[in-house]
């Protein structure tokens, strides 16, 4: 009995959405993401930072995509939303307060692997134009948490934790077995490539125009003091704002994923035989979420 209540503890702490367990929560994936990180780096990759911090993207990436595939099939609250947004039949639903307790552990899950990520910044950041990656992470690292204690738009969160089904593929080309395999380095890429364009940039349309649809679903009778008073009309312009840039970073990435995979493609059906195409796909496609 004493086992059953304590696992009853925990479960409940992993999926409450009281602001101060998320910010805990949060912060304990943090250093979850860290230590497993550091574990890797050390038992598998004799202490390398980035091949751990890259093993463990790709880790969280297979992870989360597992998890919200069971979420957009199964969870009863997200599951028969998700299929009307992507179906352009939202109608008159509530698609900003509707709440999942699977999405709410997923979504702090992820900001912990953020943090972790911008932790470890000096593994991966390598040129100016990886400063969108860092912005992204930090806004993810902060609004997802938030959203999860606001109980406000889950929804979109799942739309954009089905983008992770696209990362283990893209953290492959990382590695050099992967790399300098010029058949498995255009089969992996070309698989990034495709679950790219299906999960992220298919779901686009339709995710824009719930974003659009969800501009006139404030306020809601569920929103926090914070949401309210003299800070509604700041609060309201955050929300629009930040349920947009996931879809502009997205796109961006999308326009170099198809063109450093033409290039690549190009690259190594050109080649003479046995010269090494190099890292044309890894380097021209290179981003994470």
């Amino acid at each position: 009995a004493n086992k059953t209540m304590a696992w009853a503890e925990v479960e409940a702490f992993l999926v409450d959405d009281d602001p101060v367990v998320v910010f805990t929560r949060t912060c304990g994936c943090v250093i979850w993401w860290c230590l497993f990180r550091l574990s890797l780096s050390h038992l598998v990759f004799c202490g390398s930072v980035v091949h751990g911090t890259k093993c463990t993207a790709a880790i969280h990436a297979t992870v989360q995509a597992i998890a919200i595939t069971w979420v957009v099939t199964h969870d009863p609250n997200i599951s028969p939303l998700y299929w009307a947004l992507l179906r352009f039949r939202l109608a008159d639903a509530d698609i900003l307060n509707v709440t999942s307790p699977a999405v709410s552990f997923l979504a702090t899950l992820a900001a912990g692997e953020f943090g972790m990520q911008m932790l470890h910044l000096r593994a991966w950041y390598e040129k100016p134009a990886d400063l969108v990656l860092v912005a992204h992470h930090v806004l993810c690292l902060v609004l997802w948490p938030t959203n999860v204690a606001n109980r406000r738009g889950l929804l979109f969160v799942t739309v954009f934790l089905t983008y992770e089904i696209s990362t283990p593929f893209l953290m492959a080309l990382f590695f050099d077995n992967v790399k300098k395999t010029s058949v498995i380095k255009l089969l992996v890429g070309t698989a990034f490539m495709l679950s790219f364009v299906l999960v992220r940039l298919g779901t686009l349309p339709a995710t824009l125009v719930a974003c659009y649809k969800s501009l006139n679903e404030f306020p809601s009778p569920n929103l926090p003091r914070w949401y309210t008073g003299q800070y509604a009309f700041a609060m309201s312009n955050v929300e629009r704002l930040t349920a947009f840039v996931p879809l502009l970073v997205n796109s961006h990435w999308g326009l170099l994923v198809i063109r450093g995979y033409l290039r690549a493609l190009r690259s190594t059906l050109l080649k003479p035989a046995g010269v090494s195409t190099g890292d044309t796909v890894e380097t021209k496609t290179r981003k994470a979420d």
